[in-house]
């Protein structure tokens, strides 16, 4: 008997693998550059808004870009949290010869109820006006190619109706 995964499952699954690798990505590059770009964020928007467009299906066109939307939001938190936990580290014993993804990988392993409450008060309080416009602007980007590349995968959908005189609507 062979096992079938739903299609909105597997969107769900590959969206989340999308995102999550994004946000450790981006973790990552902040903390071997020592710098924060928004445009990181962008990305994640755009690898949630593909994904959704490679899963789309004409039935469920509204759940896809919301998906997507709604999951790049967790990948920019993964990034935005491995980068306070990268510097939140300074009191564990970094050694000079530790390299940068080892160093990220055990900012985002450490990751406790404690670490998310203090990250979320430091983000309360020291949220600015560019990391508003950032994510804002990976939100647009998610639903934006979402719902721009499901018009062409529908346009083509119709070219084979056309093509081959399938039946449907």
């Amino acid at each position: 008997m062979k096992l079938t995964v739903p299609h909105q499952l597997r969107f769900i699954l590959a969206t989340l693998l999308v995102v999550i690798l994004g946000g450790f990505i981006w973790g990552w590059i902040g903390i071997a550059l020592y710098i924060e770009t928004g445009f990181f964020a962008i990305l994640i928007g755009f690898m949630a808004g593909f994904t959704a467009s490679m899963y789309f299906e004409k039935q469920n066109r509204w759940f896809y870009p919301t998906t997507a939307t709604s999951f790049s939001l967790i990948g920019i938190l993964i990034g935005k949290y491995m980068l306070f936990a990268y510097y939140e580290l300074d009191g564990l014993l970094l050694l000079p010869h530790d390299s940068k993804l080892y160093l990220a990988w055990k900012a985002i392993s450490g990751i406790s109820v404690e670490k998310v409450k203090a990250y979320s008060n430091y983000s309360a309080t020291h949220a600015d006006f560019f990391d508003l416009i950032w994510a804002f602007l990976a939100l647009i980007t998610a639903q934006v190619n979402a719902m721009r590349v499901s018009r062409y995968k529908r346009a083509i959908y119709r070219f084979k109706q056309r093509l081959f005189g399938t039946a449907g609507d």
